[in-house]
């Protein structure tokens, strides 16, 4: 509905105070767990800033945080679209304020390294939309010590975007007249580091994620070399030796004469029985009373001894 009313009903958001209510409930939207809901505050934001550039000039230092943290967003449905809201807002905004609004918001998060690469390639867009004429926004020394500290960055992301957008001051602005100009606002210390980067001939590295690799043709296949015959001597064949069989030898026949085998060789040992041993199905029967008598119940116990001395009786008879 907002959408509509900013594309078709521009004079509802004549007044400041309503504008500024409305702009409250969008930052509120863009926070929201629905994710279709939050991506159409993003577009009506960039709408927005389109049709509506004066009055959201004075909504960017609340407009620009939420954005921002919809761009480190992980969720690529958001992030892509926040992109696109944030390149509308550097277009259509004034860059004065626009370049403070995101030094504001760098300098609270600072370790952020996404944050930082999407804020130098706003920077790059700001200098590829003014041209010569950036030296004329209010905050032009914090925009150049900004893309000094992040050209120096410990990610390698962060490094290329903002080397990128300190070639693109190099291209508009001669090296002397540079070299004035980056004089009149920051230290020597800072002149010395980025003029290097400005005009240095080496092409800056993309980041690894985008490193194409060329295809090397092979080498064109060469003869092999053939080594020369070598004449080896025949072996001397050692004489042969007679194999011994592996085989055991047989165990010698025993011849006994009848008369001769003796008494015991013919017996067979036979088990010695013991008096009043119980046979074992007794000693179990034994065993699982005596384990019985341990029971809780007193049937059990009583069962266990009426077994027990029935089988004592009947291993005495």
């Amino acid at each position: 509905m907002l959408r509509r009313i900013a594309k078709f009903h521009q004079e509802v958001f004549a007044s400041p105070i309503t504008f500024h209510t409305i702009i409250l409930d969008v930052v509120r939207l863009t926070e929201s767990l629905r994710s279709g809901l939050s991506k159409n505050s993003l577009i009506l934001i960039g709408e927005m800033s389109g049709r509506l550039p004066k009055q959201t000039d004075y909504e960017l230092f609340s407009l620009l945080p939420s954005v921002m943290k919809k761009c480190i967003d992980t969720n690529l449905f958001l992030s892509e679209e926040a992109e696109n809201t944030l390149g509308k807002l550097v277009i259509h905004c004034s860059e004065s304020k626009v370049v403070s609004s995101l030094i504001h918001y760098s300098n609270i998060n600072k370790k952020s390294a996404i944050a930082n690469t999407k804020i130098s390639n706003a920077f790059g867009k700001i200098i590829d939309k003014l041209g010569g004429q950036i030296w004329k926004i209010k905050d032009v020394r914090h925009f150049i010590l900004a893309l000094s500290n992040f050209s120096s960055n410990a990610s390698s992301e962060v490094r290329l975007s903002a080397r990128k957008a300190l070639k693109l001051l190099g291209s508009f602005t001669e090296k002397q007249n540079l070299e004035m100009l980056l004089k009149r606002i920051i230290s020597e210390t800072h002149v010395k580091k980025i003029m290097p980067i400005i005009y240095s001939g080496d092409e800056v590295k993309p980041p690894v994620d985008e490193v194409v690799v060329e295809k090397v043709p092979r080498p064109a296949q060469t003869a092999r070399t053939t080594l020369p015959d070598l004449k080896v001597p025949p072996l001397r064949q050692l004489p042969a030796t007679p194999q011994k069989s592996e085989s055991p030898p047989p165990p010698p026949s025993l011849t006994l004469s009848p008369g001769k085998v003796s008494e015991k060789v013919l017996e067979v040992e036979t088990p010695v029985k013991k008096k009043n041993e119980p046979p074992p199905k007794e000693l179990e029967e034994i065993n699982e009373n005596y384990f019985l008598l341990d029971a809780k119940e007193w049937k059990i116990r009583y069962d266990a001894i009426h077994s027990t001395s029935a089988l004592a009786v009947k291993m005495q008879d």
